[in-house]
């Protein structure tokens, strides 16, 4: 599971569900009740909720494009319901230190404090579920600062909610600093995709400066950290732009302990050590102690030439990263989402235990737990299976013939499982054997296929956009059923 997914209220689902039901395929309440099995009048209310929310956040809209939903996207809808949750205000109002009691929160949300444990129950069990344990009464998380900031971090990635806007002028200044400091590493990939991502931790790190000095007053913390590891060696630029602004109030020492951790955080989390250079990797590997990747013996029978070995040197250093972060830490990191079923393309568990025992140096494998091991085992299986499954298909383009609405909906259906492109992301970068959907068949589309190695498929105007959806699925060998849940 991830955060986002613990987020939402069951109305909240049912709300965008029926928002997805009625941009997908264009009908009524009523036909959404009968699709769902479900009392009319309970389409009817959700509808008219769903049009509150799409007024209030579009007051401009006409009555037609109100009652047709169309002044927003999908995403746009899924992001509001995430950021005005319950759940999602209390995370956000905790990222900056300004949380009340638990009596005090409920009463700003017009909840009592029942009602506001109920809501936020998903959200403790899945941090729980991580060995992450949150503090009722303070309405904190009981963890060390970086664990804090990875779930800030998922959580504002999925949200979107703009974190510079939080920021004051000498903390954006200080974020143009950093931002620009990794930009110009060599032991880290270039990317605008990339970059954007790791303002997202930067400005978290940055905002979390505020109260962090006090947080690191906890010595038991920093003792666990001991076994911190990051990349770069001169970080007084990073240091130089804290001071010189006078967003630190700590010690000296203090900053260099933080300025130690967020560069951890940028470079060698679970969810950014796949971002570093082939310098990067290179000395991640001497750090942590682990060998170059190998090619595991379940798939070297059905190897497709050379577009596998960067996916499987990524899986390598996940698992190394994963394994790192439980280490120091003692808690588990948050697997990255994905709705994925298993079945024929399940690795055996004794060959996924032999890999992870490949992959880690002995004295790492020996502190972990085997709970833990079981879950490196568990990421193996899911990501080598995914492998075998899609056949090293994670891409799919759009050609230029869909309307951003088309491309959206595309977009929500495989939220979080394979890449939805548009065609001109097409390019010398793009894996042999991706995908290219398009309307109409010409000598461009296959001469771009040829040239890349693309595969197409043609999407058929006459058949509804579900079922052309589940030709796609059925191509990528993708359990149908997962994709359509919201």
């Amino acid at each position: 599971m991830r955060i986002a997914d613990t987020l939402l209220t069951d109305n909240d689902r049912r709300k965008l569900d029926l928002f997805v039901f009625l941009r997908e395929m264009p009908t009524s309440a009523r036909e959404y009740a009968l699709e769902r099995r479900i009392p009319y009048s309970t389409a009817l209310r959700l509808y008219k909720e769903l049009r509150t929310d799409v007024k209030s956040l579009c007051p401009d809209a006409t009555k037609r494009e109100l009652d047709e939903l169309t002044p927003l996207t999908i995403n746009d809808y899924r992001r509001f319901l995430y950021s005005s949750s319950v759940t999602g205000q209390l995370i956000d109002q905790g990222f900056t230190h300004d949380v009340p009691s638990m009596a005090d929160f409920a009463k700003a949300q017009h909840i009592s404090v029942i009602t506001l444990k109920r809501r936020i129950a998903p959200y403790i069990s899945e941090l729980e579920r991580h060995n992450i344990w949150f503090d009722g009464g303070k309405l904190t998380l009981s963890v060390s600062e970086p664990v804090t900031e990875s779930i800030q971090y998922s959580f504002f990635k999925t949200t979107e909610i703009s974190i510079p806007q939080k920021m004051t002028p000498a903390e954006l200044t200080v974020l143009e600093q950093i931002a620009s400091f990794y930009e110009k590493s060599d032991l880290l990939q270039q990317d605008h995709a990339v970059q954007a991502d790791r303002r997202i931790i930067i400005s978290i790190w940055i905002v979390r400066l505020r109260n962090l000095p006090n947080v690191l007053n906890n010595q038991d913390q920093i003792g666990r950290e001991h076994a911190l590891v990051h990349p770069h060696a001169e970080l007084d630029p990073i240091s130089q732009a804290v001071q010189s602004t006078g967003l630190w109030s700590g010690t000296v020492s203090q900053l260099h302990h933080a300025i130690k951790q967020l560069d951890y955080l940028v470079c060698y989390m679970p969810y950014q050590v796949q971002y570093l250079s082939a310098a990067g990797h290179k000395k991640f590997m001497q750090q942590v102690g682990i060998g170059a990747p190998k090619m595991p013996k379940m798939l070297r029978p059905i190897k497709r030439g050379d577009a596998i070995e960067p996916k499987i040197a990524r899986i390598y250093f996940r698992i190394a990263s994963i394994a790192v972060f439980m280490n120091i830490f003692g808690v588990v990191p948050f697997f990255d989402g994905g709705f994925i079923k298993l079945e024929n393309y399940a690795p055996e568990s004794a060959q996924l235990t032999a890999l992870v025992s490949e992959v880690l140096p002995t004295e790492l494998l020996n502190k972990l737990s085997s709970r833990n091991v079981a879950m490196l085992v568990q990421y193996a299986h899911k990501h080598l299976g995914m492998l075998m499954m899609q056949g090293w298909r994670t891409t799919v383009y759009m050609s230029d013939e869909f309307t951003p609405l088309e491309h959206d909906v595309m977009s929500n259906w495989f939220w979080g499982l394979i890449d939805i492109k548009p065609q001109s992301a097409i390019g010398p970068d793009s894996v042999p054997g991706s995908f290219l959907i398009y309307q109409h068949h010409c000598d461009d589309t296959e001469a771009l296929m040829t040239k890349y190695h693309l595969e197409g498929m043609q999407w058929i105007s006459e058949l509804p956009a579900a079922v052309n959806a589940g030709r796609l699925c059925k191509k990528l060998r993708i359990d149908q059923q997962s994709i359509f849940s919201v």
